[in-house]
């Protein structure tokens, strides 16, 4: 195989395995803009309805946008339901809900929802797309 081909591969496979978020959609579907002082650690996002990103936030940084924002505390029935299924590395323990704090909401066909884990400073942000196969 020439080089070429086989560089050109090696880029492909480089790029598909890139954890990219876009934050601009984010914010623009819910509305809420992310702490300035942010880490972005991981995102899964199935390409079909759903898309969940996870952040390390400065604990400063994180009660502001909590407070900014209006989180409010978890339920635990709340919680299970929230990421019962998050395939993200990190995710909050189950059970574990105090010091969870949620905000979602809608806008036109697509729902969001932000989850801050003010104990481990990480925030998650899920935006569902709207299922454009359905009726």
């Amino acid at each position: 195989m020439k080089k070429g081909p086989l560089l050109l591969l090696i880029l492909i496979g480089v790029l598909c395995s890139c954890k990219y978020y876009d934050k601009e959609y984010y914010e623009r579907i819910s509305g809420i803009n992310f702490p300035s002082d942010c880490k972005h650690i991981d995102t899964f996002d199935n390409g079909e309805f759903l898309t969940i990103s996870v952040f390390e936030v400065d604990s400063l940084e994180l009660a502001n946008f909590c407070k900014g924002n209006h989180l409010v505390p978890c339920s635990e029935s709340l919680f299970l339901r929230l990421y019962g299924g998050a395939q993200l590395r990190e995710p909050p323990p189950a059970k574990c809900y105090q010091g969870i704090y949620y905000v979602d909401g809608e806008r036109g066909k697509n729902s969001w929802i932000y989850v801050a884990d003010i104990k481990r400073n990480l925030l998650w942000a899920r935006i569902e797309y709207p299922d454009w196969g359905g009726k």
